[in-house]
């Protein structure tokens, strides 16, 4: 019964239909601003989704926030407004379960939110580590003291392998530069 007021009450602020519209919105950008300067990317080496991507990650990202943060305002005001905490007590619900859900929603969002944003850098690797990278694992992520408030430490392990050859040392750093330039220009850095 909890999620079904949970789902009523999304329905009626609007915030099931804004998301997905925010969500759209952003997705629709790298095809617009293509349409708009297809000749600002059409003269850039290298494959068309990694020009597309290097350009436009970060308004993406920012309309994605904007979605977010309007979405956790309206919720807030939701409940606050008029009294709705006091109200809610008038439910034949406990109020414990209805937070309870709050937290599962929060949790799954945050949960595909990291989801989103550890694909976009795996994309962003694959993109440039070149045709010998054979495989992508993200096998550690750690956040806490040590690597800064709001920051995420991740750690993949890359694997490289030509079918043909033997890779040289040479080969695989140029990869492995080439990676970090482009993660560096997303503004994520290599942990000394």
């Amino acid at each position: 019964m909890t999620l079904c007021l949970e789902t009523k009450k999304l329905k009626r602020t609007g915030y099931l239909i804004a998301f997905p519209a925010g969500g759209l919105l952003a997705a629709a950008f790298p095809l617009v601003n293509m349409l708009v300067r297809p000749e600002a990317f059409t003269s850039l080496p290298g494959s068309p989704l990694a020009v597309l991507l290097d350009a436009n990650w970060q308004m993406m990202a920012m309309l994605n926030i904007l979605v977010s943060i309007c979405g956790a305002c309206i919720m807030y005001h939701t409940e606050y407004a008029d009294n709705g905490a006091q109200k809610m007590e008038l439910l034949p619900v406990r109020t414990g379960r209805l937070f309870g859900w709050k937290f599962v929603l929060a949790a799954l969002a945050l949960a595909s939110m990291v989801a989103i944003e550890t694909a976009a850098l795996a994309g962003c690797i694959k993109a440039n580590a070149g045709e010998n990278l054979e495989s992508l694992t993200l096998f550690d992520v750690y956040t806490g003291e040590k690597v800064g408030e709001g920051k995420k430490s991740l750690a993949y392990n890359l694997v490289f392998r030509a079918a043909d050859r033997t890779l040289t040392d040479q080969e695989v750093d140029e990869a492995i530069g080439r990676v970090l330039k482009a993660l560096g220009e997303k503004g994520v850095s290599l942990r000394s």
